[in-house]
């Protein structure tokens, strides 16, 4: 869950899922999130709460990687991923239906090795 720091008041929330793949011997953890109060959008709290559990993700597991996939047309998203050091790998072509239409997906990643904790301001 993700709430304000002045009134503790749930305004969107953070997850993440382990994704395994028969070859890998390392799972690797898929982010998701979202701030579902409009009037909190756009104050830092989905990049604080992503650069923290990123952080945690890093430290608790062996993982080489933490994914992300976003609408394309998602741009506050696309913008908090970026910034805290995601980089797109590539485009899923009408992957979701939503809001009566398909919709492109971008997928992206964090290597451990660019991982610069700590580093970002949200």
């Amino acid at each position: 869950m993700i709430e304000t720091l002045e009134d503790q008041k749930a305004i969107g929330f953070i997850r993440y899922t382990i994704i395994s793949f028969p070859d890998a011997d390392i799972p690797y953890p898929e982010i998701g999130y979202g701030i579902a109060e409009v009037n909190e959008r756009g104050k830092g709290y989905a990049c604080e709460a992503v650069k923290l559990l990123v952080n945690y993700l890093f430290d608790g597991y062996p993982c080489e990687r933490v994914a992300a996939m976003v609408d394309t047309e998602n741009l506050p998203s696309i913008k908090v991923l970026e910034k805290i050091g995601f980089q797109r790998e590539g485009v899923l072509r009408r992957a979701t239906f939503r809001d009566g239409k398909w919709t492109d997906l971008a997928m992206y990643s964090l290597i451990r090795g660019d991982h610069q904790k700590g580093d970002v301001k949200c």
